[in-house]
């Protein structure tokens, strides 16, 4: 209960079905006498329970690449040379635990501190991601299982787990004898994988079933084309389409009022933005990191149409744009970023960091002008009905 209070579970829905598997757990049985599984070391008859036995096989990993060859099934012994029998408790009580080496393993000691330098680095796990059906038995029962082998290291536990839902698809469940069962390759086929992505994200947060809907999809690669070709455009000068005065303001021309709007709202969802990305809250980094974005981008671009846009803005946006996207969509990312004649790939690039904080006043200021805005507009368009 302790180690559940520190760990981050992303939800609070998930940390009480957490807490609520905890309160029963003591009454699953832990052993069975038939099956696949470890025997109980004081008992051969009987089989610890096969969920709480494989709740740790991960941290098997970390070593495997020394231990076996090309084969899954570990026939080829692996570079390191060590052979199954010689992976005895001492030899994973000193790889695991980091207890003292002893000559007696007749392994070299050089590479057993390289094998125990791979737990010490990757461990603890910072983040498992699973389903939400897990959490009663195979995700509580890992985290008993961290507290047992690493009983004196609670370092070693879990930091995180997030979990979700199971996937819908157009608000169905998948099923092949609807035609609407989706695999990955056959996503990428239909729309790449950007636009993939991008509708994952947007299928929804949390424990509740995602929803992949196809239209956005469809939709998502209209969009991302849409804005390079837009990029593109302007930058080079070619004049938009419904706009009045130039693309891009003179160098030297005096700025507006919605410049400074404009630049307070980027760096008001670029904060935004990454507090959704790091509580995992996917769906809402893409309304903040780019459905926002758009928006505060047409709301410029409409308000300066008649003295253009401050070029040094549209290339703070773009950059900012494509940074928010990164997670999301990378390779549309990347061309943007080279649109913009970045240097280096834009995945190795950092968080936009603002030098200034947002202005509460402009924020307010903005928030009542586009209102009144929108109110005219429709009182304008009821009264051409009438």
């Amino acid at each position: 209960s302790a180690h559940l209070e520190k760990m981050e579970c992303f939800n609070p829905q998930v940390h009480k079905a957490f807490r609520d598997a905890i309160g029963w757990l003591s009454d699953w049985a832990c052993s069975r006498s038939f099956g696949l599984g470890t025997r109980m070391p004081w008992d051969d008859q009987f089989l610890i329970e096969s969920l709480s036995d494989s709740t740790i096989y991960m941290a098997y990993y970390l070593v495997a690449h020394f231990l076996q060859g090309g084969d899954l099934n570990g026939r080829e012994t692996g570079p390191s040379g060590i052979k199954p029998e010689q992976c005895t408790e001492a030899f994973w009580d000193t790889v695991m635990l980091g207890k003292k080496y002893d000559k007696a393993l007749g392994i070299d000691e050089g590479l057993i501190k390289k094998m125990r330098n791979e737990v010490s680095f990757w461990y603890p796990m910072d983040l498992r991601v699973s389903g939400k059906d897990l959490i009663p038995n195979h995700l509580t029962m890992s985290l008993y299982n961290h507290a047992a082998v690493w009983k004196d290291e609670p370092s070693m536990w879990p930091l995180g787990i997030f979990c979700n839902g199971h996937v819908q698809v157009d608000a169905e469940k998948m099923s092949k004898s609807k035609g609407n069962f989706i695999t990955m390759e056959g996503a990428i086929e239909l729309w790449g994988s950007d636009a993939t992505r991008f509708t994952c994200a947007d299928a929804g947060d949390g424990i509740l079933n995602a929803n992949y809907d196809r239209v956005v999809a469809d939709r998502a690669i209209l969009s991302l084309t849409t804005e390079l070709e837009w990029l593109t455009d302007i930058l080079g000068g070619k004049k938009m389409k419904g706009v009045t005065g130039p693309a891009l303001r003179a160098k030297g021309a005096a700025p507006v009022w919605l410049d400074a709007w404009f630049a307070n709202q980027m760096v008001v969802l670029c904060h935004e933005a990454a507090d959704k990305y790091q509580t995992m809250r996917f769906k809402e980094a893409l309304k903040v990191g780019y459905y926002l974005m758009q928006e505060a981008r047409d709301r410029y671009r409409a308000g300066t149409a008649h003295v253009g846009a401050d070029e040094a803005l549209v290339r703070q946006w773009a950059e900012w744009q494509a940074l928010f996207m990164v997670p999301i969509t990378p390779h549309w990312s990347e061309a943007m970023w080279e649109l913009l004649g970045k240097s280096g790939c834009i995945v190795q690039a950092r968080w936009p960091s603002p030098k200034v904080k947002e202005d509460a006043q402009i924020s307010a200021a903005g928030e009542y002008l586009f209102e009144v805005a929108h109110k005219l507009a429709a009182a304008l368009a009821n009264m051409g009905k009438k």
